[in-house]
């Protein structure tokens, strides 16, 4: 298989992140957790919850093997967590097989981006995304 500079960039940044959700989540597994209003520094600061307030919960309840529990935590992480897992897997499986599907799905995912609409409509599911973290937050 041959790979240019892109691609080296794609596989090195996606072991990159697998490393990284890997060690997060050992290091998040039996911690107690306290409510965002008092360990988050954005809360802290600002009075309102970020899109990501509730992702240590959501990322410790996906390790927990409670996928719905984790994705009312906070929507955006548990999909997030998801496709991490999902693009290790591919990563995995283009490493033992030399192909190229990772490589081949982030340029595609990449065009895809540089659509008004779909760029559109990704920033429209985050502001509703961002909607439901306030609401659960206010609401207690």
């Amino acid at each position: 298989m041959k790979t240019g500079p892109l691609d080296r960039k794609i596989y090195g940044g996606t072991a990159l992140l697998c490393v990284a959700a890997l060690t997060v989540s050992f290091l998040l597994a039996n911690r107690t957790l306290t409510p965002p209003a008092q360990s988050c520094y954005f809360v802290s600061q600002f009075g309102f919850p970020c899109a990501g307030c509730g992702g240590s919960h959501a990322l410790q309840a996906m390790i927990g093997g409670n996928g719905l529990t984790s994705f009312f935590y906070n929507p955006l992480v548990a999909v997030l967590l998801l496709l991490i897992l999902v693009m290790g897997g591919i990563l995995l499986f283009d490493l033992l097989s030399n192909k190229r599907i990772l490589a081949f799905g982030f340029k595609r995912v990449m065009s895809g981006l540089k659509n008004r609409k779909v760029s559109l409509g990704l920033a429209a599911l985050l502001v509703v995304h961002w909607t439901y973290i306030f609401f659960k937050y206010f609401k207690g």
